[in-house]
């Protein structure tokens, strides 16, 4: 396996299928990340003195929560492809303040990640999801991603165009911006 810093299976088969990771190694990955996520969930509640595991009474279905994980995730998109093109270094502090602030601003808390979605089935506390609400949440965040993959390149495409153009204008050069690749591989590596 490559050394790599991926949490979130959906990053994983994404970045797959762009060719940037092998898929001999995609099991290994998704498998590591799912056992993670339950080995979090039994830390965390080993810290308080809770079962290692208990199934979630939260109910989290219907229309509102799938709106939740869509806004959710076309938000984080829309954070990735923001700062990718300003600062990318800074792509996983804001990844990481966007995903916290997320949790509190969304009905269904921001889940984002299969892994950790089917771990906070193994907890009754505020932040579980009953386990059989589990599969209908990816979909509102996989169509959060699909919106925001081709509608924020678009739209961030054109306005860096636009900058880039007025910049190399005023220094009588012809100016660029980050590839749609280069921020595409960023979500990929950065949006975990």
């Amino acid at each position: 396996m490559s050394a790599r810093v991926d949490f979130n299976p959906a990053v994983t088969l994404a970045d797959a299928a762009l060719g940037g990771l092998p898929w001999r190694e995609v099991a290994g990955y998704v498998g590591v990340q799912v056992g993670g996520a339950f080995v979090g969930v039994a830390l965390a509640h080993g810290m308080f003195g809770e079962l290692v595991f208990s199934p979630s009474r939260h109910t989290r279905a219907g229309g509102a929560q799938f709106l939740s994980e869509f806004t959710a995730t076309f938000g984080l998109m829309a954070v990735i492809w923001g700062v990718a093109r300003r600062r990318s270094s800074a792509v996983p502090f804001a990844v990481a303040a966007y995903i916290t602030a997320a949790y509190w601003f969304t009905g269904s808390t921001s889940f984002a990640n299969p892994a950790v979605t089917m771990a906070r089935a193994a907890t009754d506390r505020f932040s579980g999801i009953r386990p059989t609400d589990v599969p209908a949440l990816p979909r509102g965040a996989a169509s959060g991603r699909g919106s925001g993959d081709v509608g924020l390149p678009l739209v961030g495409a054109r306005a860096s165009r636009g900058r880039a153009r007025d910049r190399g204008a005023s220094r009588g050069q012809e100016g660029g911006s980050m590839s749609e690749r280069t921020v595409h591989m960023l979500l990929i590596r950065g949006g975990r």
